[in-house]
């Protein structure tokens, strides 16, 4: 009985975790603690302890004292090791997403929750998009056109929404053939909205990558016909340029901010008044001044807003280079860059051949979030960070999880 009830509860937590992040950090750090401590304890009740030898683990392992030992370089030894030492919930939440999806095999019983919830969302978006604030009244303020919806303060609603399309996506048209019509349109309906939220929050890093993740699954993961894939291509691009030319607020967002000054090169897109190209000069002399171990996690604001020894330059002072490559030269060096980067893309292409024969869409879909999160250029959130932490481990994991043949229990 008892152990029954710790399964459900394990399940429970994992079907909350969307919902803890709305509410806030806190509650999103305890749920994850506590799927944690539910699944620990049915590793060990079950007997499951060999899992410890599986490679994957032992990889993600050898990540966690990477860190260890990088926040014994930082600058401030006690802000890295405090960011570091707390990594190890991500290798137990990604063993604890394989564990749920290897005990519990019925995928659509164990996604249907975290639909609701990001439709909702979704809901409170467009609410906010055209009436100016959400339900709760919340508005984005000093952010001008960005939405916050119900993080308030934060406009990272976007962020928050692609953290779980591709998720959405691939659990939408996994198994597509074989719907009828009536839930094809619902699944197509679904992917609308939810990418639609991405793109009425503003937030143009996220939209890009909403769109490059979309356009990178149907034209290359698909199996539609030649002339559905382009038919898609059209309406998409039309869809997307008509919904800009209607609204005021996405046009500022996104002709004014983005389309035209990458067209109009001579309007400063390239140039030092890009506040961004600013963030990443500074984070490049960051990472020459601490070419080898770099200034530690969590250290990048210590070297850019506090007066450091030897430096003259003033940078623009920020929490974090606001783009995830740089973030890795700049807090962890060549070196550390190098492992991080090695040890990630190491166990994202042990599978992909996997991935790729088994045309497992859930699969696919977290496969090109965790590859898109290292593209190039876009900005991004601080990738080990608690909020951008916990999309990728999520999308990492059931990278793994959702197919049998991958799933790190499938071969106890």
């Amino acid at each position: 009985m008892f152990l029954n009830q710790a399964n459900k509860f394990l399940v429970y937590f994992f079907a909350l975790i969307p919902l803890s992040i709305i509410i806030g950090p806190a509650i999103s750090l305890i749920n994850i603690i506590l799927l944690d401590l539910f699944f620990i304890f049915l590793l060990f009740y079950n007997k499951y302890l060999n899992i410890f030898s599986n490679q994957t683990v032992k990889v993600l392992f050898f990540l966690y004292f990477y860190l260890l030992i990088n926040s014994f370089t930082a600058i401030d030894t006690d802000l890295g090791f405090s960011r570091s030492l707390g990594f190890i919930r991500y290798i137990f939440l990604f063993m604890a997403i394989n564990f749920v999806f290897y005990l519990n095999k019925n995928k659509n019983n164990l996604l249907f929750f975290w639909n609701i919830v990001i439709l909702i969302f979704c809901l409170d978006v467009f609410i906010e998009f055209f009436l100016g604030s959400n339900i709760l009244g919340f508005n984005s303020g000093i952010y001008k056109d960005r939405i916050v919806s119900f993080f308030k303060n934060e406009p990272v609603s976007g962020s928050f929404l692609y953290g779980f399309y591709m998720i959405i996506f691939g659990f939408c048209i996994h198994d597509f053939d074989n719907k009828n019509n009536f839930n094809k349109i619902i699944s197509i309906l679904i992917i609308i909205i939810i990418f639609g939220g991405i793109f009425a929050t503003g937030e143009r890093a996220n939209f890009i990558k909403a769109f490059l993740s979309t356009l990178f699954l149907v034209i290359f993961f698909t199996k539609f016909e030649i002339k559905k894939k382009i038919s898609f291509l059209i309406i998409f691009l039309c869809t997307i340029a008509f919904s800009i030319s209607q609204s005021t607020t996405l046009k500022q967002r996104y002709f004014n901010l983005l389309i035209k000054p990458i067209v109009n090169y001579d309007s400063g897109f390239l140039s030092t008044q890009n506040i961004h190209l600013k963030i990443y000069e500074d984070s490049l002399h960051v990472f020459k001044n601490n070419l080898i171990l770099g200034v530690g996690s969590k250290n990048y604001r210590k070297a850019t807003c506090e007066k450091q020894p030897n430096i003259s330059r003033i940078y623009n002072c920020t929490t974090h280079p606001h783009q995830v490559l740089f973030e890795l030269l700049s807090e962890h060096g060549i070196v550390g860059t190098i492992i991080i980067l090695s040890t990630i893309f190491f166990l994202i292409f042990k599978i992909l051949r996997v991935i790729i024969i088994s045309k497992n869409f859930l699969q696919i879909s977290c496969f090109i979030y965790v590859l898109l999160a290292f593209l190039p250029i876009i900005p991004s959130g601080a990738f080990f960070s608690d909020f951008n932490s916990n999309f990728f481990w999520i999308n990492f994991a059931l990278m793994y999880a959702s197919n049998n043949k991958t799933n790190i229990f499938s071969k106890i």
